[in-house]
C-alpha cells in the first residue's frame, strides 16, 4: 500500500458524548446521525474506491470497486448520511468565509487569527471542541490547530443558524461529495497522502452492498481478494456503469438491426400477401374457366341431344313408308279392276286401295 493515511474519520462518538453541549449542538442540527454511522473503515478498500472514482461533474461521479457499481450524487450522500440537503456552497468563496468569521464571535471574545483562519485553541468553549469534530469528520483535515475560513462558515451557521429552515442551511452532503471527488483526483495523480473520508467510503459501499440481489455484509466484501467480482459471489450479473454504456450502444445497434429486420419482414409480408392475392385470382380465374367449360359442355350436350332427336325425326320423315304386302285375293281384285270398265264396285276398291297404297 502506497503512502500514509492520516485523515481517517473517527470510529465512534465517544468524544462527542463526553461534551454534552457539543452533543446538543450536533443533535439540534441533525448531524449526529452521520457521526454515529462512522464506525470503521478499511484502508485498502478506501484506496481502491478513490482510484476507481470517475467524476462526471463537480457533484456527480461513479465508482466500481470489485464489481460493485456505485453512482454518487448529493442525494445519495444525503440519504445514507441522514444529513439534510441545503444550499450548495464553495469552500473557496473567501468573501463569505471572511464575513462568517467576523459574525462568529461575540463581543468580548478575542480569537487569535491565522493567515488561513483562526487558531482553534482560541475559540470559546464549546466551539473549540465543535471545530475539532468539523475538521475530523467533515473536512477530514490532517491538522487540527487551525479552523479555516470555511470552518468558520460552518461554525457561524451552527452557532446562529439553528432557526433557519433546512433548505436555507449549508448543504453538507454537497460539500462531502465535492471533497471526496477532489481528494480522489489527487490520489489518482499519485498523492496518496490526500486519501480521506475513509468512514464515508465505507457507508457508501455498505449501501451498495445492501442493494445487491443477494445483500452482502461489509466484512465479507472487505475480506474478498481485490481481483474478485462481487457479482459472481451473489449471482448478480447486473451490469456495472461502464458495462451499461456498452450495453446502451449494443442496444441501440440491436434496435437498429431489429428495425431493419422488421422493415424487411413487412416487405416480405407484402410480397407474400401480393403473391397470395395473385394466387387467389389465378385460382378464381381457373375456377371460372372450369365452370364455363362445364357449362359449355352441358350446352353442347343439350344441343347434341336435341340434334339427334331432330335427325331421328327427319330420318323418320325421309324414310319411305313400307306398306304391308297385299293378299292374293286383293291382288286379283286389283287386276280385275284395272281390266274392267268403271263401275261403282271398282270405285270402292280404288278407294280402299288408295287408303292402303299411297
Amino acid at each position: 500500500m502506497k503512502g500514509g493515511f492520516n485523515k481517517r474519520d473517527p470510529i465512534n462518538t465517544v468524544r462527542i458524548h463526553q461534551h454534552p453541549p457539543v452533543l446538543e449542538i450536533f443533535t439540534r442540527h441533525n448531524w449526529m446521525g452521520y457521526f454515529e454511522k462512522l464506525r470503521g473503515y478499511d484502508d485498502e478498500l478506501a484506496q481502491d474506491f478513490a482510484l476507481s472514482l470517475i467524476p462526471l461533474t463537480r457533484t456527480h461521479a461513479t465508482a466500481v470497486v470489485r464489481g460493485l457499481s456505485i453512482e454518487l450524487t448529493p442525494e445519495l450522500i444525503s440519504r445514507i448520511t441522514i444529513l439534510p440537503l441545503g444550499l450548495p456552497w464553495r469552500t473557496e468563496d473567501k468573501g463569505n468565509n471572511q464575513t462568517a468569521k467576523k459574525k462568529l464571535f461575540l463581543e468580548g471574545e478575542e480569537p487569535i487569527e491565522d493567515k488561513n483562519g483562526v487558531r482553534r485553541a482560541s475559540l470559546p468553549y464549546p466551539w473549540n471542541e465543535v471545530s475539532y469534530h468539523l475538521i475530523k469528520c467533515i473536512s477530514c483535515e490532517a491538522r487540527y490547530s487551525v479552523a479555516y475560513g470555511y470552518h468558520c462558515r460552518l461554525l457561524e451557521e451552527l452557532r446562529f443558524g439553528a432557526e433557519k429552515p433546512l433548505h436555507q442551511r449549508l448543504n453538507i452532503p454537497y460539500f462531502l461529495l465535492k471533497s471526496l471527488i477532489d481528494r480522489s483526483m489527487k490520489v489518482q495523480e499519485g498523492n496518496y497522502q490526500h486519501l480521506a473520508h475513509h468512514g464515508l467510503i465505507r457507508i457508501i459501499i455498505e449501501d451498495g452492498l445492501q442493494n445487491l440481489r443477494i445483500p452482502v455484509t461489509w466484512e465479507i466484501f472487505r475480506d474478498m481478494p481485490a481481483e474478485e467480482d462481487i457479482r459472481f459471489l451473489t449471482y448478480d450479473r447486473s451490469p456495472t456503469i461502464s458495462e451499461k454504456d456498452e450495453e446502451e450502444t449494443e442496444t441501440y445497434e440491436e434496435e437498429a438491426e431489429r428495425d431493419e429486420e422488421e422493415i424487411d419482414g413487412e416487405e416480405e409480408e407484402e410480397k407474400e400477401k401480393g403473391s397470395d392475392e395473385e394466387t387467389k385470382e389465378d385460382v378464381k380465374e381457373e375456377t371460372n374457366k372450369h365452370d364455363e367449360d362445364l357449362e359449355g359442355e352441358e350446352e353442347e350436350k343439350d344441343k347434341g341431344e336435341n340434334g339427334n332427336g331432330k335427325e331421328e325425326v327427319e330420318d323418320k320423315e325421309e324414310s319411305p313408308r313400307v306398306s304391308p304386302k297385299p293378299t292374293e285375293k286383293e291382288a286379283e281384285i286389283a287386276l280385275t279392276a284395272l281390266s274392267t270398265p268403271f263401275n261403282k264396285s271398282v270405285v270402292g276398291v280404288k278407294v280402299r286401295l288408295r287408303t292402303r297404297f299411297p
